[in-house]
């Protein structure tokens, strides 16, 4: 039974499903227990409850076999909408994109989609272009912005925790491989892309953290574009 009196249910609405069906099992169980407060720290559902005085040990095994379960649910469910990447879990539909995620140095569980929608809210005072989900000292909240056109998209960068605010249109690169709206299939595509905005170019950071010029930038050939610091992960 959930104590009204003590209750906090300090999470996003995407874990309500959860703690709803825990409450019901636990009922079956201790009818008079009680849920004394529920919470999310640190991107973790946490879950702290009463069960009376001298409860039966077999049974309560299995009651805390129950929370430890819906603490497992939520590692894999976005704490905002309610996706899930366990594909077992019929009742929410399947996302593999959840995971942890760090927001403006808080760490929360959530799908691509949220986390996008969340970054948004979130960009530095002079608009530079790239937007990074770790760094405090580069960000503010900002009201979530509305009707972005298409050259001021906000894109996710492939296997990076930043987002870049698109300088150019879809329609001025089509035909074209590029870097952000149409990505070829080089050796390259499992480093993490860094936009360069002193050289105004894209790269994909190698194991060794050197960057290399992403090959599917469009100006690439360029005279003096593709000058870097090579240690040859970028010509294997």
């Amino acid at each position: 039974m959930v104590n009204q009196k003590y209750l906090s249910l300090d999470i996003g609405t995407g874990w309500y499903g959860i703690i709803a069906d825990l409450d019901q099992k636990l009922c079956k169980l201790f009818p008079e227990y009680e849920i004394l407060q529920v919470k999310e720290k640190f991107g973790e559902l946490c879950i702290h409850v009463e069960f009376g005085e001298h409860p039966d040990i077999v049974i309560l095994k299995i009651a805390y076999d129950l929370i430890h379960f819906a603490e497992y649910l939520a590692q894999n469910t976005c704490q905002d909408c309610g996706v899930t990447k366990l594909s077992n879990n019929v009742s929410a539909e399947l996302d593999e994109t959840v995971s942890l995620k760090e927001i403006d140095g808080w760490k929360t569980r959530l799908c691509d989609t949220c986390f996008k929608r969340k970054i948004t809210e979130l960009y530095d005072e002079k608009n530079n272009i790239v937007i990074s989900a770790n760094s405090k000292s580069m960000l503010r909240r900002i009201e979530i912005m509305k009707g972005l056109e298409s050259e001021n998209e906000i894109i996710l960068l492939e296997h990076s925790n930043k987002f870049l605010r698109s300088f150019h249109s879809l329609e001025k690169c089509v035909g074209n491989f590029c870097t952000i709206h149409n990505r070829s299939s080089h050796h390259m595509r499992s480093f993490p892309q860094n936009w360069r905005e002193d050289r105004q170019i894209m790269e994909r950071v190698c194991s060794h953290g050197v960057g290399h010029p992403d090959p599917d930038e469009i100006d690439l050939n360029v005279k003096g574009r593709g000058v870097h610091g090579c240690d040859g992960c970028c010509t294997k």
